[in-house]
């Protein structure tokens, strides 16, 4: 009874209301960062983080490293195939949505850039990452 009386007499006045329950709780830390907790896409970010990092921790442990090897040159292939044809809709769709605003000064300074500067970048920034294996679960004894 008292917490909806609480919100009705500070509706909209959040701040306010929080340093009334501090001050009658003398709980002086349990409101800091409230404001993050109430958002829900932090909320999910954060819990989807804790369960990967755990799907992780079993993949890792459980599946064989053969397996996992395979998996992972099974998404290497497939990136290789497909990521140049989804690179394509993100720009076409930023391009079309954005009217060209959306494009990163990044790519903007590529195109711009002539073709003796860029290919002495190439060799060390604009070689594409290559993703790291797979490590393996053996341990040494």
């Amino acid at each position: 009874a008292e917490v909806p009386a609480l919100i009705h007499k500070y509706a909209g006045n959040y701040d306010k209301m929080i340093k009334v329950l501090e001050a009658k709780y003398h709980d002086y830390g349990f409101f800091i960062g409230w404001r993050d907790d109430a958002d829900f896409r932090k909320w999910m970010l954060r819990e989807l983080t804790a369960y990967w990092r755990k799907a992780q921790l079993y993949y890792r442990k459980y599946v064989p490293f053969r397996i996992r090897l395979a998996l992972w040159r099974m998404g290497a292939g497939a990136e290789r195939v497909v990521g140049p044809a989804v690179a394509l809709v993100r720009r076409t769709l930023l391009d079309g949505l954005l009217g060209g605003a959306g494009s990163s000064p990044s790519s903007s300074s590529k195109r711009r850039s002539s073709s003796r500067s860029s290919s002495s970048k190439t060799s060390s920034a604009g070689a594409k990452q290559q993703r790291a294996r797979p490590s393996s679960t053996r341990r040494s004894t």
